[in-house]
């Protein structure tokens, strides 16, 4: 008996369901032992039937027409690509006619490519990124990052592009109050300037950078000065490991246990730094000791690039060898220059040896010269200096390259990676720019994904049982409705542009509808309400107690954009400065002629 294997939509893969419907019968066999007799036979008899079935191709319809009439039918012309398209998708007509041979050159092995392709393997991603592999490379990005002024330039422009000034918090639900989402927003924000978030995202975004991955631990700092003790504790990916050889088990990858469906369950995190020798921490009496730490509590930010991938290599791995080599051909142009200039003065001379009347000075003599001062040579011998060779008209060029070939492999364009927009115009660099922020956008998403939304559950849940000042430091309904709270991450904005033509564009965006206010302002990493009543107290407008202060600027925006861009009737534009506690418009409409009323008449008419 077998079973069937179905589908249900209770359980999210293959499930076996057997039942007296489904249950099929099958008989099953074990296979003879084939013998080198029986095995030679069957050889023999495919290629006796391989070579019946053959086909010599010359044109793929003549064949086809050949095979047609061999079965006693004929094509008239025309009928050779019908019948051609009937006969293809058949798999027996695939067995007649013979295999189409096919090949990518790629896949051929010559004595051109042999070298090149030598280090090829099939290795799991896992296996390919190994701990030792791992180990190296962390090592050697971190040492080119430390040494490596570009390398290290990059990695920065990277963090803080990335990073900013840190995430803001903003609450877009409308079952709170607008008063309890505002002292929600605050609160974060304290908690966050408390326990330095932003400084522990940018070294973390700088880990990742160099060394492909990074650790955090979701922690209680009891010596926070925040009524909520939730703290975040960096590590990096050197302290995630297994120490215990009989751990290295599936579901397993060094240091992370996994259930059945790939979901990681533990952490296995050592509580000092493998390079850490000294061990005077106090709380480690041996090293290699280790804690183990639930899943829940631990964030692991890594970019995968495979399936089946679970840890991180350098970012910056590409460009290692191209950063080495720039800097090997950076010291030989310099070492030139230098031998180059060591050399004040060559004497040369055309004597050969046996000339009697001046005598030759020794090979490698060393002549004292003065400055500024003017030398009397010896008869036949003349001054001259080395020239210097290097660098060459083409090492600018060649330079240009190999950065813009360091950055392509992170997706930072050669402007950023440089720090060099000379070549570049405003259309060529906005390209460019546009291509690297959408990294950029990318990443802050995938962050405030694993790392900002986890901080956020974790500060309402504590906070909604912390009373501060005998009053709840989070109210309860927002502990009730945070599984599908909505809420969003604000980041600095990265326009690039003509300010004026930008402005100018968001206007006319504003007018038609194509974007809202709230949007404007996101861009630029702010909070729109928060955003215009500072506006408004800029402008005097403060009856904040009443609520008014935000309607008047909004009144104030309503007039601008739509009697510029839309025109308004003379009425509509008083009923704005009525808003705004304003004398309406005193202007009146010019009186028009009776000749001018009919022709608009017949033009609205027609």
């Amino acid at each position: 008996m077998g079973i069937f294997r179905q589908i249900t939509s209770a359980f999210r893969g293959p499930k076996l369901n057997a039942t007296a419907d489904s249950t099929m019968a099958v008989t099953s066999k074990s296979p003879e032992p084939a013998s080198p007799e029986r095995l030679k036979a069957a050889v023999a008899a495919l290629n006796a039937k391989a070579q019946q079935r053959k086909i010599e191709w010359d044109h793929e319809g003549d064949a086809l027409q050949r095979e047609y009439i061999a079965a006693g039918g004929k094509l008239q012309p025309g009928q050779v690509s019908e019948y051609l398209l009937g006969k293809r998708p058949t798999m027996q007509y695939a067995e007649r006619a013979g295999s189409i041979t096919a090949r990518y050159d790629t896949a051929l092995t010559t004595e051109d490519n042999r070298e090149h392709w030598a280090m090829a393997d099939a290795l799991a991603a896992d296996a390919q990124a190994n701990p030792m592999v791992r180990y190296v490379l962390r090592n050697r990005a971190r040492y080119e990052v430390q040494n490596n002024g570009y390398a290290r330039g990059i990695g920065k422009t990277i963090v803080n592009d990335t990073i900013g000034r840190g995430p803001r918090l903003h609450i877009d639900d409308d079952r709170l109050s607008p008063e309890v989402r505002g002292d929600i927003e605050r609160k974060f924000h304290a908690w966050a300037k408390t326990v330095k978030l932003a400084t522990k995202l940018r070294v973390m975004r700088q880990a990742e950078y160099q060394d492909g991955e990074v650790f955090a631990e979701i922690i209680t700092n009891p010596g926070s000065k925040n009524p909520v003790k939730l703290d975040l504790r960096p590590i990096e990916a050197d302290q995630v490991r297994f120490v215990d050889i009989g751990l290295l088990t599936v579901p397993s990858v060094d240091g992370i246990r996994f259930d059945e469906f790939g979901n990681p369950v533990e952490y296995h995190v050592l509580r000092v730094h493998p390079g850490y020798w000294s061990y005077a921490t106090g709380y480690v009496g041996m090293p290699w000791e280790y804690d183990k730490w639930d899943a829940e509590f631990i964030i692991h930010n890594f970019t995968p690039e495979r399936p089946g991938q679970h840890r991180g290599v350098p970012e910056i791995l590409t460009a290692l060898p191209l950063l080495a080599v720039r800097r090997r051909l950076i010291q030989a142009i310099l070492d030139a220059l230098e031998t180059a200039a060591d050399f004040s003065v060559v004497l040369e001379t055309e004597m050969g040896a046996d000339n009697e009347s001046t005598p030759l000075l020794p090979d490698g003599d060393i002549v004292p010269l003065k400055r500024r001062m003017g030398v009397a040579l010896p008869a036949g011998y003349k001054a001259t200096q080395i020239k210097p060779e290097q660098p060459t008209q083409a090492f600018e060029q060649l330079d240009k390259r190999i950065i813009a070939e360091i950055g392509r492999g992170m997706n930072v364009p050669y402007v950023v990676a440089a720090c060099d927009s000379s070549d570049s115009n405003f259309s060529s660099g906005r390209l460019d720019y546009s291509i690297y922020y959408t990294g950029i956008d990318i990443r802050r998403g995938t962050i405030g994904d694993e790392t900002l939304d986890r901080l956020f559950v974790e500060f309402v849940r504590e906070g909604s049982m912390v009373k501060d000042g005998g009053k709840q430091y989070i109210p309860k309904e927002a502990m009730a409705i945070i599984s599908d709270m909505e809420y969003s991450w604000y980041w600095d904005g990265h326009e690039m542009g003509n300010p004026v033509q930008l402005a100018q564009a968001r206007e006319i965006d504003l007018a038609v509808g194509a974007i809202t206010l709230a949007e404007v302002y996101a861009k630029k990493g702010q909070d729109w309400r928060k955003a215009l009543i500072a506006y408004a107290r800029v402008l005097g407008l403060t009856d904040d107690k009443n609520g008014k202060a935000l309607e008047k600027v909004q009144a104030m925006i309503r007039s601008r954009i739509f009697t510029t861009r839309g025109n308004p009737p003379l009425m509509e534009a008083d009923l704005e400065q009525q808003e705004l506690g304003l004398e309406p418009n005193a202007q009146t409409p010019k009186p028009q002629t009776p000749g001018a009323a009919q022709n608009k008449g017949t033009r609205n008419a027609a």
